[in-house]
């Protein structure tokens, strides 16, 4: 059961996570639609990064240093992935 619905959440997820890039970059979508998909979706990276950093620092106070290290590398790839999509997009939208 625990597996199903780690498959469906994941599947949930990915759906809306997808849906929102892809509304974010669609020109027949309208601006102000787009505009507001694109925060959702900046509000979605901000949160996982928000929640990775606070379990980073969580993990230092406990004296587990690699994990917490860990956490914040995860949480600035996170925020590399976020701005190179968006310079991709941007620079597609330019052209």
């Amino acid at each position: 059961m625990e597996d199903l619905l780690e498959v469906l959440f994941e599947g949930l997820i990915e759906f809306v996570f997808e849906g929102l890039t892809s509304a974010s970059e669609s020109k027949r979508v309208p601006m102000i639609l787009r505009i507001l998909a694109a925060l959702l979706v900046l509000l979605i990276f901000g949160g996982v990064s928000a929640l990775m950093v606070v379990a980073g620092i969580a993990l230092l106070k406990e004296s587990s240093v690699f994990a917490g290290v860990f956490m914040f590398v995860i949480a600035a790839l996170v925020w590399i992935f976020a701005i190179c999509k968006f310079v991709k997009v941007y620079r597609n939208h330019q052209s």
